[in-house]
């Protein structure tokens, strides 16, 4: 598998559509998975979709098991270029990954590499006093060290029939 680009292109649309469910769920946490493609050996995150809790607490969420898959083939039929590139979710709170955030994010990392899959991606949407702050997370896998990266606003993806 080729490095990956530090450069995470994310469609403004998507970041401004976290920001809104993050809002509309505050006090409590919401999330869902990241869809994007792989461009020039860039990460483009494209399209979120929102998962949300039967049970929204304020300070836990997870994607529920089994539902991943089943969102991917949904967009894939929309666009087949897409594809799952990770995780987010919201803090009411301004804090940043928790302990548990990593330790479930290491589950997803140690799942994608055994299966040859790129580096998933883990968002988190944190209260800020001026909005909602998006702090992107992705890792060195071994040993684990989590890395922030810098998100690079997009416009959208080009249709499907069009080059990414």
């Amino acid at each position: 598998m080729s490095a990956l680009s530090e450069e995470v292109l994310f469609s403004a649309a998507a970041i401004e559509q976290l920001q809104v469910w993050a809002q509309a769920a505050a006090p409590h946490e919401t999330g869902g998975i990241l869809l994007g493609v792989l461009a020039d050996g860039r990460r483009w995150v494209a399209a979120v979709r929102e998962i949300p809790s039967a049970h929204p607490e304020r300070d836990r969420y997870q994607v529920p098991a089994g539902v991943t898959n089943g969102l991917v083939l949904e967009a894939r039929r929309l666009d087949p270029r897409l594809g799952y590139l990770g995780d987010w979710h919201s803090h009411p709170a301004d804090s940043g990954a928790s302990g548990v955030d990593l330790a479930t994010y290491l589950r997803l990392l140690r799942h994608a590499l055994s299966r040859g899959e790129t580096t998933p991606l883990l968002v988190v949407a944190r209260r800020a006093v001026d909005g909602w702050q998006l702090d992107l997370t992705t890792a060195v896998p071994w040993p684990f060290r989590p890395r922030a990266l810098a998100m690079t606003p997009t416009g959208q993806l080009s249709p499907p029939g069009n080059r990414p």
